[in-house]
């Protein structure tokens, strides 16, 4: 995927050209002036120019390595042509319209160097006459953002909270910040982040393949930085200036490709208070609200009254509730991880939202119904750490309220639903869990069953 590492080099500048031999002629003649105290190498990838562009780096530019390619392959593809040859510690994505007039290259990788948890930083981008343009946003909580600031509705309406949200609008930042993702032609990326993520999508001709390697990025780890003390200075859109109407379809088009790639959940952090991640614990307790404000707030008293003894957080996601539920965990229990969603979605949807979004090594379904939790998440720990072949566990009171053998009573489905139920992480990595969608009548049983198939332990403990 990359190839192999020169560590006498420190940073390996890949460009991406189409038709813009003036621009790109003054973008290597500034790194070539400005950047001084690393070693560096360029690598220019030519997406099929018909203006002279390889005539003029092989005269101008003999330093530079060039990759030629017949046709315009796009953007993705091309950079990690780029990309994939350069042999330096660090590896930077750069649009051909930029130039820079201090060492901004030097000050990059300094700072890859002092933050190793980052996987990809991007610069201040200005223009030519140093007005601020976009180089960092949060991922789209929807499509809307989208289609607003592509079209006349930015001249008509106001910016709602989820336009503002997207574009970081609602904040100022004037130091180093972890974002959600950089612009793609404005990316210092570290070699180990991209060897274990990935290059970029190639299914994205242009546009969006930033977003894209910045939520897997996420998913894997990496933090990404806006550093508003590096400078690079950008025309815009010189590339598809040729091709207006054509680069606004790719543009929505590749908008509803990312969309569809994460099934429309590419933020759901925008309805909930912590950003993943915000930690692994060893145990996640998951809840499930909707209406049901007196049994959560019980659930919780009783969770934080005998709490497990391993590192734990507790995620409540809320279906839509109207009956002040979510005030009151803001209000008694902000230590509480919550998720909000405007629709009811279902049970299993939930709990794959809180999958997600949360790092552990267990996670345990509480129901609620306070008399199912009694302090038991430390003794299910317990046995299932003791037993690799088992997945699941729950442990159950022997007797109910009525005095009633449950073993006998109740069926494993009501077992199942009623109790609190913890299972190993990477059994949902490996055999998922029940359908999220409106399920029918026995899905989790299926999901049991399928799991007992496959080798893994199924139990229900007793206890008096």
């Amino acid at each position: 995927m990359l190839f192999p590492e020169d560590k006498n080099i420190d940073l390996s500048i890949s460009i991406v050209s189409y038709n813009v031999k003036r621009l790109l002629g003054l973008c290597l003649e500034s790194i070539k002036t400005h950047t001084r105290g690393i070693s560096y190498q360029v690598i220019v990838v030519d997406n099929g120019s018909r203006d002279g562009t390889a005539a003029m780096l092989a005269e101008k530019f003999p330093w530079v390595r060039i990759i030629p390619n017949r046709n315009n392959l796009g953007f993705a593809a091309a950079q990690n042509k780029g990309l994939g040859m350069g042999q330096g510690r660090y590896l930077f994505s750069l649009d051909s319209d930029t130039y820079i007039t201090e060492d901004t290259f030097s000050s990059m990788v300094r700072f890859m160097d002092q933050y190793p948890e980052a996987g990809a930083a991007g610069a201040r981008l200005l223009s030519p006459q140093g007005v601020r343009q976009y180089s960092r946003r949060r991922f789209p909580p929807s499509i809307w953002p989208v289609i607003y600031r592509g079209s006349f509705l930015k001249k008509i309406l106001p910016p709602s909270a989820q336009v503002r949200h997207y574009e970081m609008s609602d904040v100022v930042l004037a130091s180093e910040t972890e974002v959600d993702w950089v612009y793609g032609g404005n990316i210092i990326f570290r070699r180990e982040a991209l060897e274990r993520v990935g290059l970029f999508d190639e299914r994205f001709f242009i546009y969006c393949e930033d977003v894209d390697i910045g939520y897997r990025m996420q998913e894997y780890g990496w933090k990404r930085y806006f550093v508003p003390d590096a400078r690079i200075f950008h025309y815009g859109q010189q590339g598809t200036n040729q091709i207006k109407v054509r680069s606004y379809l790719r543009h929505v088009v590749s908008y509803l490709k990312l969309f569809h790639k994460y099934n429309w959940r590419l933020d759901e952090r925008y309805q909930a208070n912590f950003n993943r991640p915000f930690g692994t614990s060893s145990l996640i307790l998951a809840l499930v609200n909707q209406n049901k404000k007196q049994p959560l707030e019980e659930c919780l008293r009783v969770i934080h009254a005998d709490p497990p003894t391993v590192s734990y957080k507790v995620v409540v996601v809320d279906e839509t509730s109207q009956d002040g539920s979510l005030e009151m965990l803001k209000e008694k229990y902000p230590q509480v991880l919550w998720i909000t969603n405007q629709n009811p979605k279902g049970y299993w949807f939930a709990v794959n939202q809180v999958l997600r979004m949360t790092e552990s090594e267990y996670l345990a379904l509480v129901p609620l119904r306070p008399g199912s939790v009694f302090g038991q998440f430390q003794k299910l720990y317990d046995f299932l750490e003791l037993r690799p072949r088992a997945g699941m566990a729950g442990l159950v009171a022997a007797v109910n309220q009525q005095g009633a053998d449950v073993n006998r009573k109740y069926s494993e489905k009501r077992l199942f639903m009623e109790n609190c139920m913890m299972f190993r992480r990477r059994i949902a990595s490996q055999n998922g869990i029940p359908d999220e969608s409106t399920a029918p009548e026995g899905r989790e049983l299926k999901w049991c069953a399928d799991l007992r198939r496959a080798g893994t332990g199924v139990y229900y403990l007793l206890t008096l």
